[in-house]
């Protein structure tokens, strides 16, 4: 067991244990803990033909809010849903990377990797019911909402799902490591953390922070600002994880403004290395 932020979330690997047993020895490790439904063979518990997420969601009123250490608490609720799967909120400074290969997350991950020269560190790791992981490291706020399409940064704000708890595919969540939860290194601190924003060259008209916003930035840049629009406006592309989407329509609307592709492409390059860079 551990003492949060650092060392282990597992408990045993038993797999005589209860889901009960499970969950108020997450309790005892300092984790907080909430009842999650679970998949049955209808669906989701909560009974919703159509529920988007069977077997993830809160059976509680207040939902993560009510996630609690109160072994007291954790024996009523499962006392009351045996079968419930078991939700934990990361302690403050921890973030979890939740890696779903289904969205692409892993392809996207490795991609960034690459790009950045780096693998991830060893550290504490489940395996998630979907064939993702959950990978836990020590990391100061504030944090992303994603790393990159499919990997979502998951911290004290919100809750991951636990092992033992049973995925909609019929595969258990379980602990992959009995690595303690790792440091970040700068250079991953520098891809989770959300930064602060830098502001926009001079004589750059901002026409909103959102996708559409920067791709008019750019198209509304003059002559003389056009390189330094599209610069900041991928920036704030890779800062969201660079979708290619985002990318390629940034690239549309400098063409219309009269940048060169060997202009484009050179300063699409400079704001990936300027956003990925490492420590």
């Amino acid at each position: 067991m551990m003492s949060v932020p650092g060392g282990h979330v597992h408990g045993t690997a038993s797999g005589r244990q209860s889901m009960a047993e499970h969950a108020a020895a997450y309790a005892r490790a300092g984790l907080r803990v909430l009842p999650l439904n679970w998949p049955t063979s209808a669906g989701c518990s909560c009974g919703h033909a159509d529920c988007p997420s069977p077997g993830k969601h809160p059976l509680t009123r207040s939902g993560k809010d009510d996630a609690s250490t109160d072994i007291r608490k954790i024996a009523a609720w499962w006392t009351c849903w045996p079968e419930a799967n078991i939700g934990l909120r990361p302690a403050d400074g921890v973030v979890v990377l939740d890696v779903d290969p289904r969205a692409g997350g892993a392809k996207r991950l490795a991609e960034l990797l690459a790009a950045c020269g780096v693998e991830l560190p060893p550290t504490q790791t489940a395996n998630t019911g979907g064939g993702g992981i959950h990978a836990w490291y020590q990391c100061p706020a504030p944090y992303r909402g994603h790393l990159c399409e499919g990997v979502d940064i998951k911290s004290s704000t919100g809750y991951v799902v636990a092992p033992p708890s049973m995925h909609a595919s019929g595969r258990r969540y379980s602990w992959a490591t009995q690595a303690e939860i790792s440091v970040a290194p700068n250079w991953l601190r520098k891809l989770v953390r959300r930064p602060a924003v830098a502001p926009p060259p001079d004589g750059t008209k901002i026409a909103g922070s959102g996708t559409d916003g920067l791709v008019r930035t750019v198209a509304s840049a003059t002559e003389g600002g056009r390189n330094k629009a599209l610069h900041w406006a991928a920036c704030r592309a890779t800062e969201r994880g660079a979708p290619v989407v985002l990318l390629d329509q940034l690239r549309a609307a400098a063409r219309s403004i009269g940048l060169s592709e060997q202009e484009i492409e050179r300063t699409i390059r400079s704001a990936l290395n300027s956003a990925r860079s490492v420590a």
